[in-house]
């Protein structure tokens, strides 16, 4: 699977949905998407995808959810989201919080960006 378009009705992207996903390139969602949750490790080791826009009214990023991405070198994350999980977004390059600064966050646990840190654009 290389593509991959989400839905309106989809309100979580559950654990390991998908993950070792190794092929896949592009995530893109409905511009009416209700998505809310994106569990552990929901797209873990997805080895090739380069962005992600993390649709708005997205409140939680769990624990591993984009860890060993290692091609993801930028994720937007709209200001609705309130909690991002330990290495969420381990071996990130480059993240982008709109109308916000990081610490605006409400909660992060750990080190959301692993252990090599990244550049944190707002």
């Amino acid at each position: 699977m290389k593509h991959v378009h989400i839905g309106e009705s989809l309100s979580a992207i559950e654990q390991y949905t998908f993950g070792n996903c190794t092929e896949l390139t592009s995530v893109t969602w409905s511009n009416t998407s209700k998505l809310k949750y994106i569990f552990d490790d929901a797209f873990y080791n997805c080895v090739k995808l380069p962005h992600i826009d993390i649709p708005s009214g997205t409140i939680q990023i769990d624990e591993d959810a984009f860890r060993n991405c290692y091609e993801l070198s930028s994720i937007t994350i709209p200001r609705s989201v309130q909690y991002i999980g330990g290495t969420a977004l381990y071996a990130m390059i480059s993240v982008v919080f709109h109308d916000r600064t990081m610490s605006e966050v409400e909660q992060m646990d750990g080190y959301p960006w692993g252990a090599q840190g990244c550049i944190y654009v707002d």
